[in-house]
């Protein structure tokens, strides 16, 4: 194969791999389980290949100065899976069974199909009661019957080899370790 050719089908394979990449973010301000207002970021990731299927998830909820909790495409919709270990539903002690829905974004049967507006998300669960000895902050958002508004922004992106947007930063944390060991 002559050198013009190598060249071209290089150029084919570089172009083919090109792809449109998309982040979906939005914040909100929400009342957390110990009745503090947080900053909550709601985000996911979205990627529109020039050749091939369209590809979006998982979406990433993260409270101020709290855990991360992921929703994921399932055949039901896009849904937050609580876990024993982790989750309890309201006024309860009991962990939840593994699996349980915990969380959804209501108006999304998938993420890929988001095309911008506002994401509605529910809270169903609360952070299981952590122990003296937790490390892991059990900060998150309560559960709640109404949904959440987020008000979706859009960042796009073409890359030419296919590198993906950063996500957006996490909530900045406005208290200190020691005031929340405090508590």
């Amino acid at each position: 194969m002559n050198r013009w050719a190598r060249f071209l089908v290089v150029l084919v394979v570089v172009v083919l791999s090109g792809c449109t990449n998309f982040i979906y973010h939005g914040t909100i301000m929400a009342e957390d389980m110990a009745g503090t207002d947080r900053k909550v970021l709601l985000y996911w990731p979205k990627t529109e290949p020039l050749l091939g299927a369209v590809k979006a998830g998982p979406a990433s909820l993260i409270t101020e100065c709290g855990e991360t909790l992921t929703f994921s495409d399932r055949p039901q919709g896009v849904i937050y899976r609580g876990s024993p270990d982790r989750d309890q539903l309201p006024g309860s002690t009991t962990p939840v069974d593994d699996g349980t829905e915990c969380g959804r974004i209501e108006n999304l049967q998938a993420l890929k199909q988001f095309e911008g507006g506002d994401a509605l998300l529910t809270i169903r669960c609360e952070p299981l009661a952590g122990d003296d000895f937790s490390v892991v902050s059990r900060t998150r958002i309560r559960p709640s019957e109404q949904p959440y508004r987020f008000e979706m922004q859009e960042e796009k992106q073409w890359s030419l080899l296919g590198a993906a947007l950063p996500p957006p930063s996490p909530p900045e944390c406005r208290e200190s370790s020691s005031s929340r060991q405090n508590k």
